[in-house]
């Protein structure tokens, strides 16, 4: 009983920490053919992990790569499971921002289940959470996103627990002047 109340503790947590998000984003819609370019790779200049739980969250890589999709409506971001050394893809949903310094933003949901840590086989239900935006700053794109990680089942003694990785990172392709 304990696992299955600290479950619905987690996705109440996500359920509130989205929520709250997508309230801050009062001022952008889901682009349909006017689509910001956010897609490109970008050099992380930083990227700082808060939460201490009892497994290892998925990695922003020192590159990180937007691969948008050619409706320009979705982007899949290229993040690093390091419990099992494989690529995790995570794909997003592209906004309009009505901001004048935000090209656009992004906001995409997995669930995964995987292995806690490399030394630790219990089997964990994690929901990922990103979302981020892009600005453009001449001469290159710069992104800032938010990357959440809760346990929603298998975690010990039944307790939820989520980390939060905030990155910043520049774009390498060249904005070009309006």
């Amino acid at each position: 009983m304990p696992i299955c109340r600290g479950a619905r503790r987690g996705v109440a947590l996500v359920a509130v920490w989205c929520a709250g998000l997508l309230a801050s984003c009062g001022g952008s819609k889901l682009c349909q053919g006017d689509c910001p370019s956010i897609g490109d790779s970008y050099s992380i200049t930083s990227s700082t992990v808060s939460g201490a739980c009892d497994f290892t969250p998925p990695i922003v890589p020192p590159s990180l790569t937007l691969t948008q999709s050619g409706d320009g409506q979705r982007v899949t971001l290229g993040l690093i499971d390091p419990v099992n050394q494989v690529p995790l893809p995570l794909l997003a949903d592209v906004s309009v921002s009505d901001d004048n310094n935000a090209t656009g933003l992004f906001i995409g949901f997995a669930r995964t289940v995987r292995q806690a840590t490399l030394l630790d086989p219990r089997l964990l239900t994690l929901q990922t959470t990103v979302s981020g935006s892009v600005s453009v700053k001449h001469p290159r794109r710069q992104l800032s996103g938010v990357l959440n990680v809760t346990v929603i089942s298998g975690s010990e003694a039944g307790k939820a627990c989520n980390t939060t990785t905030t990155f910043l990172g520049t774009g390498s392709a060249a904005v070009p002047s309006s």
